[in-house]
């Protein structure tokens, strides 16, 4: 479809839709921007080690690992997922990450994690609950990996107490940073996620009831919202001719504004006046504008 055409589209295709970035309304993206950044620039060497460390715990089998790019991910997303198992970790500074895999590729890494081979119908057999050897070769897998982010990410002193819990005892209305692996084991492959928690000093401030509402979630984060702040010092007028017959080196006489207003947008915020620290000049508020809201009494 021509890119003129599709701008004057009113509505999309739900095919199309759903490839559109999704807009980051309450800014989780942005205040997981630097956690964000670190597990990204650490995912190859992730990758590469977690590899070499699963080819010795199978039995020298050929393995390679694939981490996609960390993002924000809210675990209600995936929770109503019945074969998930949740596996969560505990640090002794209280933090907490998760890990979870599908019932059924559980199953396939165990028959492979003692030399067998998966039949084809293995790959969509329904395994309703793993069994006890199963789930320490997961909490294993689990240990392997938090282990060794850890130390990628200069956190030795974070080591894990490991849990196999229930999808009720996830944390739904917290924001983590998710990736989904995939393990390819010889001609066999599986796929789970892990998610990392993060801390900014914007998220910690935020800290609290968990808001219900998507009006309390945005109220929550609008503290953290960047905003560009304009300085008017000096406003003057000229002609369209005045401006066609300015040359290099003109002067312009500039009327410094007492006091100045600070804008964002057009929406003045405060006044102040210009100052000096230090040999430096800088701005200093001098009174507050405080937005109001008028209403009609008549009404």
């Amino acid at each position: 479809m021509p890119e003129s055409k599709r701008r004057n589209q009113r509505v999309w295709p739900a095919v199309e839709a759903s490839a559109l970035p999704v807009y980051d309304l309450l800014g989780q993206e942005r205040l997981a921007h630097d956690a964000l950044n670190q597990l990204n620039q650490s995912r190859r060497l992730l990758s590469q080690m977690v590899a070499g460390c699963f080819s010795r715990l199978f039995n020298g089998l050929s393995c390679q690992m694939d981490y996609a790019p960390f993002h924000t991910r809210l675990m209600s997303e995936v929770a109503s997922d019945g074969q998930l198992l949740w596996v969560q970790a505990t640090n002794q500074h209280g933090r907490q990450a998760w890990l979870a895999i599908s019932a059924p590729h559980l199953y396939r890494l165990a028959i492979l994690f003692f030399g067998g081979s998966p039949l084809q119908q293995d790959q969509t057999i329904n395994v309703k609950a793993a069994t006890e050897t199963e789930q320490r070769l997961l909490l294993r897998l689990a240990q392997h990996q938090l282990d060794i982010l850890s130390d990628l990410l200069g956190e030795p002193e974070d080591r894990w107490e490991l849990n196999l819990v229930g999808s009720e005892a996830l944390p739904l209305s917290q924001i983590w940073l998710c990736s989904e692996g995939t393990l390819l084991l010889g001609e066999h492959d599986s796929q789970f996620w892990i998610w990392w928690p993060f801390a900014s000093k914007e998220m910690l401030a935020l800290d609290g009831p968990a808001p219900a509402s998507l009006g309390e979630q945005m109220c929550a984060a609008l503290p953290a919202v960047p905003v560009r702040l304009r300085v008017v010092l000096s406003e003057f007028t000229l002609s369209l001719g005045e401006l066609q017959q300015l040359q290099t080196g003109d002067l312009l006489p500039l009327e410094m504004a007492e006091p100045a207003p600070a804008l964002i947008g057009h929406q003045s915020c405060f006044t102040g006046r210009l100052a000096e620290r230090n040999g430096a000049l800088v701005y200093q508020v001098a009174s507050l504008i405080h937005a109001r809201r008028e209403t009609n009494n008549d009404e």
